[in-house]
């Protein structure tokens, strides 16, 4: 055997799994092969991954299993499992009152923001007394409709969002 041939099977000779004939073969080689020896040394010191456990084959065990997964099958579902389902089933409702609710919040909201606002009251106009005399009485203050009128024909609309 040669070292190519040492690196292509070093992995079943760790493991213990390679042919008599080629065990043999291997180990003559790394009694003469210094590196090859070194590989293998090194190697055999890397921890090895976990074999997982390998299921019983009796068949005992699987009709035990077979008898177990048919009683849970059986078994009613419980109040957890009941309230999964009821929501998963009326989910198609839930959704579509939820998408109601919100179109008509967002409609709700876009028209108090689109509405125009009613201005405030101005305060009556009062007489302020000057030097000597009597300021003369100003117009009448103007009702709310008048003020809105004004306000939308003369003020640019201002909104904030």
């Amino acid at each position: 055997m040669n070292c190519k041939e040492l690196r292509e099977c070093v992995a079943p000779f760790l493991d213990g799994e390679l042919e008599p004939d080629r065990l043999e073969a291997a180990a003559d080689h790394l009694e003469g092969c210094a590196d090859c020896a070194a590989l293998v040394e090194r190697l055999a010191t890397v921890p090895l991954r976990p074999v997982p456990p390998r299921p019983p084959a009796e068949p005992e065990f699987w009709d035990a299993m077979d008898r177990a997964l048919a009683d849970e099958a059986e078994r009613p579902p419980g109040l957890l499992e009941r309230a999964r389902r009821w929501l998963r089933s009326d989910l198609r409702v839930s959704r579509g009152a939820v998408m109601l609710y919100l179109v008509l919040l967002g409609l709700a909201f876009c028209w108090h923001l689109l509405r125009p606002e009613l201005a405030p009251l101005a305060p009556a106009p009062v007489a302020i007394e000057q030097s000597g005399g009597v300021a003369p009485a100003a117009s009448p203050a103007p009702t709310r409709r008048a003020q809105k009128v004004e306000k939308a024909s003369y003020a640019p609309v201002q909104q904030t969002f």
